[in-house]
């Protein structure tokens, strides 16, 4: 509620967000005797995120001293924003440390060893939103609230039935050709080092280590998702080494 310009303005916005996220892990650590104590960790992941915003909401209504508060037809007013989100995240990866040399048990961790691994990670993305706003229906006069204390309940009353689908106000579609999209991040990477100690006090840890990236949007039109003509598509691949 403030001013605006002299008038007296009155603008309600009503906004609801609900969120969740799941995740699950499952993880393993071996030692292999046989093969002179080697070590295999490894573990898997999946996790799934999701986001819905139903229906934000806001209107603008601007006080008549002779008639009382009477809808604003501007950017800010009528209009209705739905939103979904849902993404899936997958992830596998394992360790192996290969000993070199006999273990001391008194000092294991100055033996030689050698140590690979590898992992995928993979994200995938969907995205939907609606866009409406109620519009005054050209020629017809906009309801009025015939108060000059605003009630909490005029919005309600604004857009009631028998207001909307024609008669005083029609429902104007803005949602946008990119308001859906599908996007994927695939992440895979791999090492090898090798762990020496060349002395008391002296120990080399040396070994390449590479990863791939891709990631790709994809948007479309959700009333024609098969359509050709409404695709937008980008894909980014990088690829990062290091000795």
């Amino acid at each position: 509620h403030g001013e605006r310009g002299g008038a007296v303005i009155h603008e309600t916005r009503l906004t609801f967000v609900s969120r969740n996220l799941i995740f699950g892990q499952l993880r393993g650590e071996h030692e292999i005797e046989d093969l002179n104590q080697a070590r295999l960790d490894w573990n898997g992941s999946i996790s799934r995120a999701y986001r819905d915003q139903p229906d934000t909401r806001a209107s603008v209504f601007q006080l008549d001293p002779e008639f009382g508060y009477k809808f604003e037809d501007d950017s800010q007013s009528g209009w209705h924003f739905f939103s979904e989100l849902e993404e899936m995240v997958y992830g596998l990866g394992f360790d192996w440390t290969q000993p070199l040399e006999e273990v001391d048990e008194d000092e294991p961790e100055h033996a030689a060893k050698l140590k690979f691994g590898g992992r995928v990670d993979t994200r995938d993305r969907d995205f939907y939103a609606r866009r409406l706003r109620f519009r005054p229906t050209f020629g017809m006069t906009v309801p009025v609230c015939a108060t000059q204390v605003w009630d909490p309940a005029c919005p309600d009353n604004t857009f009631s039935g028998e207001n909307v689908g024609g008669d005083v106000f029609t429902i104007e579609d803005n949602t946008l050709e990119t308001d859906a999209y599908n996007a994927g991040v695939e992440i895979f990477a791999g090492y090898a080092m090798a762990d020496v100690h060349l002395a008391k006090n002296l120990r080399l840890i040396a070994g390449p280590r590479i990863e791939v990236a891709t990631q790709s949007i994809r948007t479309f039109n959700q009333f024609e998702p098969d359509n050709p003509d409404f695709f937008r598509e980008a894909e980014v691949t990088g690829q990062d080494s290091l000795p």
